[in-house]
């Protein structure tokens, strides 16, 4: 993939969106307290994130995923705020295209776990 540049940018560009719709979802989902879909909507994103190696995302989705699986909705609310914060920094080092601040954002979290 880092060969094919526009393969990157449209698989970024998509996994972006596709978090964001996702997230929409969750958001909703918690406020009518449909645990299920919470935790369908969580284990996609977890698996999506893990695919491109954005391991926050895929280990704050994971917790929600569990959390939804228990129907632990309390957790979840305190949870939801992390995946957007997470997948707004990636989007802006994604859009600024500063790749190192990007890989930087993921090491630092993989030492702080």
């Amino acid at each position: 993939m880092m060969s094919d540049n526009k393969l990157a940018e449209k698989i970024m560009d998509t996994f972006l969106e596709d978090i964001h719709r996702r997230v929409i979802i969750i958001k909703q989902a918690l406020g009518s307290g449909d645990a299920h879909t919470i935790s369908a909507q969580a284990h996609t994103i977890r698996n999506s994130s893990s695919s491109i190696g954005a391991t926050a995302l895929a280990e704050v989705a994971y917790q929600i995923e569990v959390a939804g699986q228990w129907g632990n909705l309390i957790k979840i609310g305190s949870l939801v705020s992390k995946i957007d914060e997470y997948s707004e920094i990636l989007k802006i080092h994604w859009l600024n295209r500063d790749f190192k601040r990007l890989i930087s954002f993921y090491d630092n979290f993989n030492c702080r776990r």
